[in-house]
């Protein structure tokens, strides 16, 4: 059994070194160990600052509804490896939003990363070249 604390500090320390071999190896193997909303977040962390956004995105495709963090890592990831993946990279963004006051439930919902989810919802509006929103989703306004 893996002492979560002591290896996710470790993580972060090779993460804030560039040492990103050794953060994915440690990230996966407490994964591996320990499969919480924290652990599967440092892994797709790990894999996305390595350059490897397929694994990032993959990692968190059918378990990123958990947690806002792992939301919008998924959210950037899906943007960013192309245009077929803006939808889900909006879906993950606004999954608990589709009230019409979704500008409210994002600020709430991401605390400190909201202006940057609502940062990365104007880029896919702007490639999109569609408004953002429960319209979006399929419910109506």
């Amino acid at each position: 059994m893996i002492v979560q604390e002591p290896v996710q500090a470790a993580i972060w320390h090779c993460l804030n070194h560039y040492d990103y071999a050794d953060a994915v190896f440690l990230s996966e193997r407490l994964y591996a160990e320990v499969k919480t909303d924290e652990s599967l977040f440092l892994l797709a962390t790990a894999y996305f600052r390595s350059g490897k956004r397929d694994n990032a995105y993959h990692t968190l495709k059918d378990r990123h509804g958990v947690s806002s963090q792992c939301r919008y890592l998924f959210g950037i990831c899906a943007y960013e490896l192309e245009k077929s993946k803006y939808g889900e990279a909006e879906a993950a963004l606004l999954e608990d939003s589709q009230s019409e006051n979704s500008f409210d439930t994002v600020t709430n919902e991401f605390g400190d990363q909201a202006s940057f989810a609502l940062l990365l919802l104007g880029k896919i509006a702007a490639k999109t070249g569609e408004m953002p929103g429960p319209q979006r989703l399929g419910k109506k306004p």
